[in-house]
């Protein structure tokens, strides 16, 4: 029995920024190993050496606790424990002294959580196999399963695996079927039509999807390829601030435990007229029945009555089979440990057993279910030493090999496997190996290797493919991985035209949806991949991620009811899914749909309390990137909506958190765009120039292009055109010309940004006393926008302007009447620009010395604007025309609603004209009462 101490270092996640002594340790006791836990690295630089009967350990730098610790530390296979704590740099140094020179350390990483674990037990290497003699064993198998099985022993026990033609003394094993012996298969043979549990439950699936016969319409999946000139380097260029999940490689199934578990050896016990005999096939009988609880009390009464009973190996094993049981229906820690206990006894006790070779496996595999690989490695290395000649050799080597893997020594994993290649025992283990080395790369993420190893395992031997479909589906995810996202689609329609009913093609067929969106295919064939993917494999983890895709998609035209069962939905899945990043990617998937919503707020609220929540998620730059497009794209809606105070409050809500140091170039400009417009263009400008001179600098590199995919930027002519317009508020024509004349292609302009540079043109030409080229730059637009009332009766506004500057009184009535016109036609004409048409138009009746016209056409301006502009002075000429007509009253009324508010100018201009017409009024009847002025000539004394 091998004495076995484990030391298990468990180093947990350590920040760059954390302290330099952090690593702490605590002892557990778990029956004969020793566990010693470390805490504080997800990284380790360590170094292991012997020194005769020095096992010199160095690690990072131990806190003073841990120092404690280990030094009043001794037991088992250690003689005493020193512990430097400083040694070099940052390093600590553990010397164990151990008792015996046979003790080993053996040491290995482990991720997940980070370890790092350093074994020391006994090295039985050296140790000889138990000398079994060649006399007639006491059990024996044969691999003839057809020989006759009714001949006995003389102690009348039969246990039923494999039977030689002879009689043997002691026991007898037979084969109750035709069946291939325990434990001579181990490597996972998958059919093409067949399924395994890696991903869902392949009996919710059905038929038809399991076997693949839905594609016979289309079985090269062709309608998953893409042409060259089909990809958009756009595309590709976006996917690289998208979440993509990292799928599980397919990993070839370990059903070396089931199948030993379907060859159960059948004990049978001959019948005897004694007491021990009655004794002992009635604990055959409980056993067979499966009362588990009452066996091992009839086994105890057993034992005190017939305590050197020759029954004792069956019922040993029969005990050790029950503890078994009950761990497989239990899962209970300490079930486990005494049926392992109990069979490592048994094949110490019976070395020459029949069943101890199965035994041996039957321990080893089951640490391997259990994902114990330390346990797992040493049972089979020890199984190795002991059965050198046994059949199943080269299968254990291959399971050797990936326990290496699980305790990240990829390096002896790769070894192991070119071993069995160099010097297999089998023709199929070389195979085996050869197409399982791809994986140890394709697990360590260097997928230019296990690219490598994948096509050497298929060119050497070809005709086995259909049994490792590992090989496709590692390539295809390795190629997605390294960028290669053309090769990386061609290789994943590969495996799902070989094996279209495997349990990976949900993960497959949803990789194909996002390799189509990288590459830039159309939204219909990307959607139609994420479908075909949840309909097809509903309920696998694949296709849960193709529903995640979908309803994000969709969030954007979902009504209330339905978009909170759709995030509900989302939820359930990301609290379910059993892949490692699912939650982060549920999250995002559930911000994109708010932002297609023009819900910004939520999405940026999802995104920041993830963002809270999870301070260590490797994917945090990407929920930022995304708050800060949030932001970005609710203050450009702000904007262009014309509420510019509510995009600058919007900025100054987030300037000190999530816009801190951000350097969007379009945030800057739609914050310039908001200042200009709320008339701050002393602010505006620089931030003009400055983006300006930013996009000359990028102009033509791939940061451009990088920019230009992840943000909405203004051209240079834009910027051009924005700054001409600061320079004609600040009245800089001069400027405002300069940066005219930089506007490179005018015809590019958006509509609105042509009528603006014909509008400040015009202005600029009429401040320099030029109306007539004023007057031409806006009839040539009027004629290029003839039609479209939105964008012609701006520029019809600033010709009547220049008209009546002009003093063309008559033709800038008739050209703001063209504007009234097309507003009561069409709805489309902006109402600002409607109601300076109507005071324009007004303005020229009064000096076309029109009153009534000019009253009429004053008053329809009130009607219409008063409620949501002040017009105080229209209101207040209203007044005085008709004052000037002589209707007082009229003007009183007019006035009225301007008195009433004390403060306002227009006001107090009115009261002022009327207390002098009133003054006008009282001084004539004072004065028509005086004799001299009764209107009769003077009387000259």
């Amino acid at each position: 029995m091998v004495k076995l101490l484990t030391l298990v270092l468990l180093i947990s996640n350590l920040v760059s920024a954390g302290p330099l002594s952090n690593i702490d340790g605590d002892f557990v006791q778990m029956g004969d190993t020793v566990h010693v836990e470390f805490q504080g690295r997800s990284r380790w630089d360590y170094d292991v050496e012997r020194r005769g009967d020095l096992i010199v350990l160095k690690i990072p730098k131990l806190t003073d606790v841990a120092v404690k610790k280990f030094r009043n530390w001794k037991g088992g296979l250690i003689e005493s424990v020193e512990v430097t704590p400083q040694v070099g740099f940052n390093q600590s140094e553990i010397i164990f002294r151990v008792k015996e020179k046979k003790v080993a350390a053996f040491d290995y990483l482990t991720d997940d959580p980070a370890r790092l674990v350093v074994d020391f037990y006994l090295d039985d290497e050296s140790e000889k196999a138990p000398d079994i003699k060649k006399e007639s064993p006491k059990v024996v198998a044969k691999e003839n399963v057809n020989e006759s099985t009714d001949s006995l022993t003389s102690t009348g026990v039969k246990l039923a695996t494999k039977l030689p033609k002879k009689n043997i003394p002691g026991i007898k094993m037979t084969k109750a079927t035709k069946r291939k012996p325990a434990a001579t298969e181990f490597i996972k043979k998958i059919e093409p039509d067949k399924k395994s549990d890696e991903e869902g439950t392949p009996e919710s699936l059905s038929i038809e999807t399991r076997l693949g016969i839905f594609d016979g319409g289309d079985p090269e999946f062709s309608r998953f390829s893409i042409k060259d000139y089909e990809i958009r380097e756009e595309a590709k260029i976006a996917s690289q601030r998208n979440i993509y999940i990292v799928f599980p490689g397919l990993k070839l199934e370990q059903r070396q435990l089931r199948e030993l578990l379907a060859a159960p050896p059948i004990y049978e016990i001959v019948p005897e007229d004694t007491e021990e005999n009655k004794l002992a096939r009635l604990l055959l009988t409980l056993f067979n029945r499966n009362r588990h609880a009452v066996y091992l009390k009839t086994l105890e009464f057993f034992r005190k009555q017939f305590p050197d009973s020759k029954y004792n190996e069956i019922a040993n094993f029969m005990e050790a089979d029950v503890y078994y049981s009950l761990w497989q229906k239990n899962k209970g820690a300490a079930e486990f440990e005494k049926a392992i206990a109990l069979y490592r006894n048994l094949v110490e006790k019976y070395p020459k057993s029949v069943l101890t070779e199965r035994t041996l496996l039957l321990i080893a595999y089951s640490y391997l279910e259990k994902g114990d690989s330390l346990n797992t490695l040493m049972s089979l290395q020890r199984f190795l030493r002991y059965k050198p000649d046994s059949k199943s050799y080269d299968n254990v080597r291959l399971t050797v090999a990936d326990a290496y893997q699980t305790l990240l020594k990829p390096d002896d994993a790769v070894k192991t496997y070119e071993e069995v290649v160099s010097s297999p025992k089998s023709t199929r283990a070389p195979i085996d190996a050869t197409y399982m080395i791809g994986d140890v790369y394709f697990n360590q993420g260097q997928f230019e290797k296990a690219i490598s190893a994948y096509d050497s395992a298929l060119k050497k031997y070809p005709s086995n493919w259909k049994e490792y479909p590992n090989i496709f589906y590692n390539k295809a995810e390795s190629l997605f991985w390294l960028g290669k996202h053309k090769e990386s689609l061609e290789s994943y329609r590969e495996f799902l035209k070989r094996y279209p009913g495997h349990s990976h093609c949900g993960f497959a067929m949803t990789r194909l949806g996002e390799l189509l969106e990288i590459l830039g295919a159309d939204q219909k064939r990307i959607m139609g991949a994420f479908l075909e993917s949840h309909f097809r494999y509903r309920g696998s983890e694949g296709a849960k991620i193709a529903r995640v895709r979908i309803i994000s998609s969709r969030m954007k035209d979902m009504r209330p009811k339905e978009l909170d069962a759709a995030l509900k939905e989302l939820e359930e899945i990301a609290k379910t899914s059993t892949l490692k990043e699912a939650y982060e990617f549920v999250n995002i998937m559930i911000s994109d749909g708010f932002f297609g919503r023009k819900e910004y707020d939520r999405s940026v609220d999802k995104l920041a309390q993830f963002y809270k929540d999870n301070p260590t998620s490797p994917n945090l730059n990407v929920f930022k990137r995304r708050i800060v497009r949030s932001i970005t794209q609710k203050i450009q809606d702000l904007v262009q909506n014309g509420d510019s105070v509510g995009a600058i409050r919007e900025y100054a809500r987030y300037s000190d958190n999530w816009l801190r140091n951000d350097d969007r170039v379009d945030l800057k400009y739609y914050m310039g765009r908001a200042l200009e417009k709320s008339g701050v263009v002393t602010e505006a400008a620089p931030a003009y120039r400055e983006i300006l001179n930013h996009l000359y600098a990028i102009r033509g590199t791939s940061l451009e292009k990088e920019r230009n995919v992840f943000e909405t930027l203004p051209t240079t002519d834009v910027l051009n055109l924005r700054l001409a317009a600061v320079a004609r508020k600040q009245k800089d024509y001069g400027l405002a010309t300069e940066y005219l004349s930089k506007i490179a292609n005018p015809d590019d302009l958006l509509p609105s940004e042509k009528i603006e540079r014909v509008q400040i043109i015009a202005d600029i030409a009429e401040r320099k006393g030029d109306l007539g080229l004023a007057k031409q730059s806006l009839k040539k637009l009027i004629d290029t926008w003839k039609g479209q009332p939105e964008q012609v009766a701006p520029v019809y506004l600033d010709l009547a302007e220049v008209e009546m500057k002009g003093k063309n009184y008559t033709e800038a009535h008739l050209t703001a009447q063209k504007i009234i016109n097309l507003a009561k036609d069409s709805s489309e004409v902006d109402k600002n620009t409607f109601a300076e048409a109507l005071r324009t138009s007004g303005d020229a009746l009064v000096a076309l010395k029109k009153p009534n016209e000019a009253i009429t056409t004053y008053q329809e301006l009130l009607e219409k604007f008063e409620s949501q502009k002040k017009l105080d002075s229209v209101r207040f000429r209203i007044g005085k025309l008709l004052f000037d007509k002589g209707d007082v009253k009229g003007a009183e009324n007019a006035w009225k609603p301007l008195q009433e508010n004390p403060q306002n100018v227009w006001g107090r201009i009115a009261n002022e004209r009327l207390k002098e017409m009133q003054f006008s009024k009282d001084y004539n009847k004072y004065i028509k009462r005086i004799p001299a002025f009764d209107g009769t000539k003077e009387i000259k004394e």
